[in-house]
């Protein structure tokens, strides 16, 4: 009686190990090690609980179980939200002053982090000419650094001092920084010319995701939109510019950047 209900147990948890990495499988095509390590593992505990063992001739020879329900109807998963976002577009200007009276001791005037009082801190205050440090980070992200600081670090929190709106302004100063007013321009006519039949002339969408939707887009990291540009999207196939020059496919990221920041 025991050894039934054994096989019976073991039966139905192959059965549904087996159907979880197929669903996995489904939803992304390189299933992780982990998964395919816990299908090995409890195929092994199926084999035990049912008596089979390596060393029995035939002993694989019984079918695997069928599966208790069909495969999953691929469909497209939901857009990513940020955590952050501003509510209405945040303005450089209004951001300017308090930049200046709260940040520019440390980041200073324009932004490089390499004022005497830097030069004090370990680490060094953000360097927002720093492009590689930019284009890994979402905006929701260096919010959030401004919003509650940076722990181990000289960077203070604000959320008592600024509103909600003042620290995204802020954030859209810090961000001019590195902008190029030759990049931008570049960027606006690639953008005409490769992106907006599907996005939107301003980036409202359409037959593709709204760019300029502030939840979209303060969640993204400019290398996720350069790679989406370079390497395209699985569901997408004609979402692929590899062929246009890097400092191209650069210029629309930074573009894009505008429906958030603004041109200022």
């Amino acid at each position: 009686m025991r050894r039934t209900a054994s096989r019976n147990l073991a039966t139905v948890m192959l059965s549904e190990a087996k159907h979880l990495l197929c669903e996995y499988r489904q939803c992304r095509p390189f299933a992780s090690l982990r998964v395919t390590v816990f299908i090995a593992c409890v195929h092994a505990a199926w084999l035990f609980l049912t008596g089979c063992t390596a060393a029995t001739p035939g002993a694989l020879a019984t079918p695997y179980p069928t599966l208790s329900r069909p495969l999953p109807t691929l469909t497209p998963g939901p857009l990513h939200l940020a955590e952050f976002a501003p509510i209405e577009r945040p303005s450089a200007s209004r951001g300017m002053e308090r930049y200046t009276a709260l940040c520019e001791s440390c980041h200073g005037e324009t932004g490089r982090g390499d004022t005497a009082l830097a030069r004090t801190l370990s680490p060094r205050p953000a360097n927002f000419h720093d492009l590689e440090f930019l284009r890994r980070r979402t905006p929701s992200s260096l919010y959030h650094s401004i919003s509650k600081g940076v722990l181990g670090t000289g960077m203070l929190a604000y959320e008592g001092q600024l509103s909600e709106a003042q620290r995204w302004d802020v954030l859209a100063y810090l961000w001019t920084f590195h902008r190029q007013s030759d990049e931008l321009a570049a960027g606006q006519s690639l953008y005409a010319q490769h992106c907006a039949a599907c996005h939107g002339a301003n980036g409202a969408g359409g037959l593709a995701s709204p760019l300029a939707n502030p939840s979209l887009l303060a969640g993204r990291t400019g290398y996720g939109m350069f790679n989406a540009l370079s390497g395209g999207l699985p569901a997408t196939p004609n979402h692929e510019w590899s062929t246009m020059s890097e400092a191209d496919r650069w210029a629309i990221v930074e573009y894009v950047w505008t429906f958030m920041f603004g041109k200022e």
